[in-house]
């Protein structure tokens, strides 16, 4: 399967629910936090409609770029599972340490963007834009519980780097 083929949500979901470990948190941490992107869009797109502000502009087009990152994601993870059940080496726990370390990227720049003053300001949405920081921080939670667990298995030049890049933001 092809990271740029097109995957719908209710294929993710029935393959999270096959009981096989390859399709499995870090996939659902993917939707999840890609969920929390189409919410801040679309709270964007309803709020260009009252405050025609380049900012909203750049938050929707923004939100739609990392919901397509986060599906491809969530294929990436699936297949890096499913390496390291073939082959657990060095090499295929770094794979399985560095998608979270993606999405944990991704969950802190959405955190980030629902708290702009722009998205605070348009009350009509402020129980989307709630939810989608609550998701936020659910997906940060949870990815650094599936790095904290796979950290141990890698190489320790991978570990330091993995760990720098963790240190580059702090919690949503």
């Amino acid at each position: 399967m092809s990271p740029e083929a097109p995957l719908y949500t209710p294929d993710i979901l029935d393959r999270i629910a096959r009981p096989s470990p390859v399709w499995a948190l870090g996939s659902g941490l993917a939707l999840t936090c890609a969920t929390g992107w189409a919410l801040l869009e679309m709270i964007a797109g309803l709020a260009s409609r009252r405050l025609k502000t380049p900012e909203t502009t750049l938050i929707v087009k923004r939100a739609g770029e990392a919901r397509v990152a986060l599906m491809v994601l969530a294929k990436i993870d699936a297949e890096a599972v499913r390496q390291v059940i073939r082959q657990p080496d060095f090499e295929s726990y770094n794979q399985i340490a560095e998608v979270p370390v993606n999405i944990l990227q991704w969950a802190h720049e959405g955190s980030q963007t629902a708290q702009t003053r722009v998205l605070v300001d348009y009350d009509p949405a402020e129980l989307d834009r709630l939810g989608a920081l609550a998701l936020f921080e659910t997906v940060y939670q949870a990815a650094r519980s599936i790095i904290d667990d796979n950290i141990k298995w890698l190489s320790p030049s991978d570990q330091k780097r993995l760990q720098g890049r963790m240190d580059e933001f702090n919690r949503p």
